[in-house]
């Protein structure tokens, strides 16, 4: 499956380069809003490749961003070298995580079941 690079516009950018310590209330609005709109098919289509289940993927994305939106504080761009940006990077990175452990746990009950 290949990904669509996703755009960060150039305001976003600016942001997204600083610790989440420095952000104000309206940059965390702008950055989540931005990110609920194209980025939202990105990360979903990167979680399907992991699950192979759509209402699953969508379910860990949207956990995964309710996650960053509680813990963007303690973003540090520092810590997530991404190829191309650090937040994308912090995010892929809870995804991946995530979506490993759902399809472990579902795996696990499948088992269990059997």
């Amino acid at each position: 499956m290949s990904e669509k690079k996703i755009v960060v516009p150039p305001d976003i950018q600016i942001i997204l380069n600083k610790s989440g310590k420095g952000w104000t209330d309206e940059e965390i609005v702008a950055v989540f809003e931005w990110l609920l709109g194209k980025p939202l098919d990105a990360f979903i289509r990167f979680a399907f490749g992991f699950t192979r289940d759509l209402e699953l993927a969508k379910e860990v994305v949207q956990i995964k961003i309710m996650d960053a939106s509680r813990h963007i504080r303690t973003y540090d761009p520092t810590r997530y070298r991404g190829r191309d940006d650090a937040f994308l990077n912090w995010l892929y990175t809870m995804i991946t995580r995530a979506a490993f452990r759902e399809v472990k746990r579902r795996r696990w009950r499948q088992a269990r079941l059997e």
